[in-house]
């Protein structure tokens, strides 16, 4: 029973591969051409919408602000995790010295 199971989530486990595979593969378009270009999109209309120079700033904090907000959390919070990680680590040390 329990090499039943197994084989059953092998399978699953390389189907899943194989469609990420296929995917990757024949569904993609080729390195290099996106079917929208987007960057001429931008580097035409950054100036008039939103009133920068800097293309690449307009495109983190005016294009996509929410997704860039999204991810200095994230960042914070692994920053805060990991100083809490160590400061716990270190404070606790019980090992003769003050």
């Amino acid at each position: 029973m329990k090499k039943t199971r197994k084989m059953i989530e092998a399978f699953l486990v390389v189907g899943v591969a194989l469609t990420f595979i296929f995917v990757v593969a024949y569904c993609l378009p080729p390195f290099g051409l996106h079917p929208y270009p987007l960057g001429q999109y931008y580097i035409k209309n950054t100036l008039n919408q939103v009133g920068a120079w800097n293309v690449v700033c307009a495109i983190l904090w005016d294009y996509r602000g929410y997704d860039t907000l999204g991810e200095t959390a994230v960042l914070f919070a692994a920053i805060v995790g990991v100083v809490m990680l160590f400061r716990g680590v270190t404070n606790g040390r019980n090992d003769g010295h003050s």
